[in-house]
This record gives structure tokens, C-alpha cells and sequence, in this order.
């Protein structure tokens, strides 16, 4: 009744989408059996070593039952330690380094064999040890195998996301968050860091296509799972199995959406769930689509009138990918630059940006969005605004006060972009910034011609 009642989905849609969409490719890749199959991993003496004294030995121990666990062949890899900074370690090795940000370790791929390098440090906490060599073992299945580049945007995540499709989703999810003690005389110190890329919810919600793929209810496993990771967990079977709402479905047999037709991708643009109108949105901008490019941005179009503000916010990304073929998004997307959601205001400047008709009735827009009350959405106007060169002469008063803006904030992209779009807009902004700010404001002065100079056009 009115709606109280129906489920919700424990992560917002964006994430939702590209964690169905993402599990749906490594089912594709690897193959449904090695998922519905797989030995879940939890921290118990069946994976982890009965005595773990923190040597190497032990770490190796550990290291081949991992391997066991991800089907990987121990002999395919060399596991090694390093005592440096691993930055400095990663240097020092002669194959191609994938190395995560912040990761204590990293793995090497090389024609003959790859390679896993950790910091030994990590030694005395083996649960943080269990995450990285499985991160890394998660690297050599899709980098080392030629699944992936690692130039991927995603690639990192989707690192992240293999140990959940393998059954070692426990220890990711668990080692986003540690939480380490010390006691110093009468003070206590608590402390508390991030690992890897993934959050606990997506964790949860990722661990719950996966129990609900293979028919666990009531996994005993998700005992093993830290509190928050759990609770998005169970929220995410609860609504999986009232709604079966999702893009990576038993029915579908692990079928990548970019199989579907074009024509069935429009469909869900028009009239699916929200994760399938994302789908849809991101799904147009990978394939040709020469024959029915009209139909998609007038589908493109009507999707930023949605309620939902991350679908109004991807589809003027998609407005934006198209470019000048979008010219008829151009009202809509003049509209947009109003939306309440400050997301959506800046992929509207950005599409207005990219598409470039009607300068006459963008350009004050713009202009106006250059005082944003969110930096991001006057950076993405300000580029936008580059974009005219001299006809958006008028533009440059409110740039010349987010520049303020920038360098009193340290905000040095902002800086850049507001320099950058004033060499467009005008013949001679220095002096520009001498008359704005010479007798008022002398030390922005200073430090705005100094940038100036510094900048590269």
C-alpha cells in the first residue's frame, strides 16, 4: 500500500548497475560452474594456516591455499617480499608493475611468468596479507591472462569484484576497513584505514547476487562477514528475491548485456528499471549505433526528466558522448543546468560543452552557472565556456571571481580551468587580472599573474 512496503535496494543505482553489469562479464569470462561451484573462503583454519607466526613461510602457506581457492596453478606465479617503500620496490623489478593505490604489494606481469610482491610488514597482519595477495592473484586472472589492459577506468573495482564471483569475496569485504590499537602510557590510540576500492556496502550487495545465484538464503559464510557488509548483504537477498530486479539474473545465464540488440537496449532506456536505464545509457556509448542514433538521444533526451537523479545525470553523460549529433538535447540540457542535483547541472555544462550549437542562448547560461554554489559544476561551466572562444568574451567578470575562488581555496584544478578558459574567452588576461584585483586585493594579484605564468596554454 502507497508503496511503504516495497523493498529498496541497499545501494544507490549507479553502483547497483555496474556491480550487476560487471558480475554478468566475469560470468561471461569465466564461466557460471566456477561461481555456482566455488568453495567460499572465510577465516578459519580451512584457509587460513592453523599457526600463522607472521613468517614467510607462513605467508607462503597461506599463499598457495589462496591460489587453491582462485584455481590458479602456484607454479604460474612467483610470490616475493620487499622491505623498501613500494614504490620504490616496484622499480626494481623487470616486468610490468600493476600496482594499486596505497596497496602494501603489488603484482608484476612479465612473458614467462608473473609475480606477487609484498611488503613484509604485512606479515603481522594476516588478514590484511590475505587481502593483498588476493587482489593481486585477482590482477594475474585479469591482467595476466589479457581479460584486461589495465588501462581500464574500472579496472581497480572490478580487481576488487573477481574475489566475490571466486568465493574469496569474504576477505575483501572484510579488509576494507581495519582498525589497529595501541596503548602508549595512560593514553589508548585507536586508528582506522581504507584498503582497496571497493566499499562494504558494494561488497554486501555484490556477495548477495552471489548467494542468490547459487540459491543460499541463509549462507553460513556471511557469519564470517564484518557487521556493515552483512546488513547490506541481507538487504540485498531480501530484495533480490521479492523483486528479482537485477541485470545479472539466473534467467539471463550469464549473459553480458552488451549482447542484447540495439533495439532492446533502447527498450530499457524507455520504459526499464533504473539500473536498466543506466545500463542502457552506458551501453550506448561503447557500440555504433549509426542507424538509430535520433532514436537514442531522443530516448536520452526524455531520460533527463527522470526522477531519478543519477539516471538524468548519465543520460546527459551519454548527450555528451554523442557530441554534435545531440544538437536537439540542447533545450533540455539548457534545463537541466537547474536541476536541483549538483551532478546533474555539471554533466548538462559539460554535454553543452561538447555539443556546441546555439552559442547565442548558451553562453549566458553558462555564464550564470560560473556562480555555482558547488565548484565542481562552475569548473565543468568554465570549461564548457572555453569552449566559444571570443564569443564568450562576457564571461569573463565571473571568471575572474572564481579564480579568486580557486586560489584562496587551493583549489588548483579550478585554477587551471578558470586560467585556461580566460586565455579562450579574452586577447589579454593579465590584464584582466591587473584591473580586477591590482589596487583591491594586491596579494590575489600577485598570486594570480604568477599562475598565470605558470600555466601552459
Amino acid at each position: 500500500m502507497f508503496g511503504w512496503f516495497r523493498p529498496r535496494c541497499p545501494v544507490d543505482a549507479r553502483s547497483k548497475t555496474w556491480i550487476e553489469l560487471r558480475m554478468s562479464w566475469l560470468a561471461a569470462q569465466f564461466g557460471l560452474e566456477r561461481m555456482r561451484t566455488a568453495e567460499v573462503a572465510v577465516p578459519t583454519s580451512a584457509c587460513l594456516p592453523e599457526s600463522f607466526h607472521g613468517t614467510q613461510a607462513d605467508a607462503r602457506r597461506l599463499w598457495e591455499r589462496l591460489c587453491w581457492f582462485a584455481q590458479i596453478e602456484p607454479a604460474a606465479l612467483e610470490l616475493h617480499f620487499f622491505d623498501e617503500d613500494p614504490a620504490e620496490a616496484a622499480r626494481r623489478v623487470q616486468g610490468t608493475v600493476i600496482r594499486s593505490e596505497g596497496a602494501a604489494g603489488f603484482y608484476e606481469h612479465a612473458p614467462d611468468r608473473g609475480a606477487i610482491h609484498v611488503a613484509r610488514s604485512q606479515l603481522g597482519d594476516p588478514a590484511r596479507l590475505v587481502a593483498t595477495i588476493v587482489h593481486d592473484l585477482s590482477h594475474h586472472l585479469l591482467i595476466g591472462s589479457g581479460r584486461l589492459t589495465g588501462q581500464e577506468e574500472d579496472h581497480e573495482p572490478l580487481t576488487d569484484l573477481l574475489p566475490v564471483f571466486l568465493g574469496l569475496g569474504v576477505f575483501g569485504a572484510n579488509a576494507v576497513l581495519r582498525e589497529g590499537y595501541s596503548y602508549s602510557g595512560v593514553w589508548y590510540r585507536w586508528t582506522i584505514g581504507s584498503h582497496g576500492y571497493l566499499q562494504a556496502r558494494h561488497f554486501g550487495y555484490a556477495l548477495a547476487l552471489f548467494a542468490w545465484f547459487r540459491g543460499e538464503r541463509h549462507p553460513a559464510w556471511a557469519g564470517h562477514l564484518r557487521l556493515d557488509a552483512r546488513a547490506t548483504m541481507a538487504a540485498g537477498l531480501r530484495y533480490l528475491e521479492r523483486t528479482g530486479d537485477s541485470i545479472f539474473h539466473p534467467e539471463s545465464q550469464g549473459r553480458p548485456y552488451s549482447a542484447r540488440s540495439t533495439a532492446a537496449v533502447l527498450d530499457d532506456l524507455r520504459t526499464g528499471t533504473d539500473g536498466r536505464r543506466l545500463a542502457a545509457l552506458w551501453e550506448l556509448r561503447d557500440r555504433r549505433i549509426d542507424g538509430q542514433l535520433a532514436t537514442a538521444v531522443e530516448a536520452a533526451i526524455e531520460s533527463l526528466a527522470h526522477p531519478n537523479a543519477i539516471v538524468r545525470c548519465e543520460a546527459a553523460g551519454t548527450l555528451d558522448h554523442f557530441g554534435a549529433d545531440a544538437r536537439d538535447a540542447v533545450p533540455a540540457l539548457q534545463r537541466a543546468v537547474t536541476d536541483p542535483h549538483g551532478p546533474v547541472r555539471m554533466a548538462a555544462a559539460f554535454a553543452l560543452g561538447r555539443i556546441g550549437a546555439d552559442r547565442e542562448s548558451l553562453i549566458p547560461d553558462l555564464i550564470a552557472l560560473l556562480g555555482d554554489r558547488q565548484p565542481a559544476v562552475a569548473n565543468a561551466a568554465s570549461w564548457a565556456l572555453a569552449r566559444f572562444g571570443r564569443s564568450a568574451a562576457g564571461a569573463a567578470p565571473k571568471l575572474l571571481r572564481l579564480l579568486r575562488l580557486g586560489l584562496v581555496e587551493c583549489e588548483f584544478a579550478l585554477i587551471d580551468q578558470t586560467l585556461a578558459t580566460l586565455r579562450s574567452v579574452s586577447d589579454d588576461p593579465e590584464r584582466l587580472i591587473v584591473e580586477q584585483f591590482g589596487s583591491r586585493d594586491p596579494d590575489v594579484c600577485r598570486r594570480a599573474l604568477a599562475a598565470l605564468h605558470d600555466h601552459v596554454p
